[in-house]
């Protein structure tokens, strides 16, 4: 086991009048996108399937006219060819062990828990905005992708943002017949974005055409390709190993995903004779959202505080998007 957190000579503030202060350094709450990325099925049983109807079963068959001759047979459809996505939802969970003689002895034991309790969440959440995009943007799953070198990246003045967009628009239509409307991008491609000449050609000549905003940005890609959902990754996690210096690397790389998810409907349901389907490139499969629990630990006579959740993130269709990457030289 590694060394202990927080040291004995570390839990008395020399300063009584800076106790309710401490300076600290975690990611920002909007920083994580990994909650909201994914459309997500709740109360699902530890694993399952959910059904998958095939591509060819929604855009016709082309072997019959369906021209009905007289005192003949109408054509028959073939049916829906049917498939599963399967889920299979594992525990993620981390602790927080407060020694109760630390807790004694510190100047402000409430701070001690919370500060304890703050590092063990911080890392589920670290490790579910991991999971995230090591599901999304990985180039072997979605193998509609392209990789950006010299004059094509994002980054170069003579680069042509806005015809890579819509070439990824157009494949993504070409496969699924839906457009893609969401954009998941981390910090890094989003703030090369914001510089590019591309984008900031079409602003008005009378207005600052530095730099896009945010808001700007998010109008251009919901006018421009229909993009109603805009998910800017901006976490970084530590590298380096524990008691070494620290080396912050961002979570979501230089990438781009481009692609279709259904917010509002996951999934195929089937109810009073209608069907509702999605063509969501992923979901969240959540057998149980974060719990965070409290017990006493007397054989080291300390205090426990646990977090803890059960899900499964799963690609369902990976003909729904499509990856830009390096972006940034």
């Amino acid at each position: 086991m590694g060394a202990i957190f927080p040291l004995n000579s570390q839990i008395r503030p020399v300063n009584p009048v800076l106790q309710s202060r401490l300076r600290g350094f975690f990611n920002a709450d909007d920083s994580y996108i990994a909650e909201d990325v994914f459309p997500t099925l709740s109360n699902v049983a530890k694993t399952g399937t959910i059904m998958d109807i095939a591509l060819a079963s929604g855009f016709g068959d082309i072997s019959d006219s369906l021209v009905r001759a007289a005192k003949s047979r109408y054509h028959r459809s073939l049916g829906p060819q049917l498939g599963t996505a399967t889920w299979n939802c594992e525990e993620y969970g981390d602790e927080a062990q407060i020694d109760l003689q630390q807790l004694e002895d510190a100047d402000i034991p409430l701070d001690l828990e919370a500060l304890e309790s703050k590092v063990a969440i911080e890392n589920v959440r670290i490790w579910q905005e991991r999971r995230a995009a090591d599901l999304l943007f990985n180039t072997t799953t979605f193998s509609n992708n392209v990789t950006l070198a010299g004059a094509t990246q994002f980054s170069d003045p003579n680069s042509d943002p806005i015809g890579v967009i819509d070439t990824a628009v157009n494949t993504v239509f070409g496969l699924i017949g839906k457009d893609p409307n969401t954009v998941i991008v981390g910090r890094q491609p989003w703030r090369t974005m914001l510089k590019s000449a591309s984008f900031l050609s079409f602003r008005p000549s009378n207005e600052d055409r530095n730099m896009l905003t945010k808001e700007q940005l998010r109008g251009m890609l919901k006018g421009y390709f229909g993009v109603e959902h805009l998910h800017i990754g901006t976490a970084q996690r530590n590298s380096a190993a524990l008691g070494q210096t620290v080396v912050l690397a961002p979570i979501w790389g230089d990438m781009i995903w481009i692609g279709y998810m259904d917010y509002g409907n996951p999934g195929v349901a089937i109810n009073d004779k209608e069907v509702k389907v999605d063509a969501s490139a992923a979901l969240r499969f959540l057998q149980t959202d974060l719990v965070s629990e409290e017990y006493e630990e007397p054989q080291t006579r300390s205090k426990v505080q646990r977090h803890r959740h059960i899900m499964d993130e799963v690609v369902v269709s990976a003909t729904s998007a499509y990856i830009v990457n390096d972006v940034t030289a």
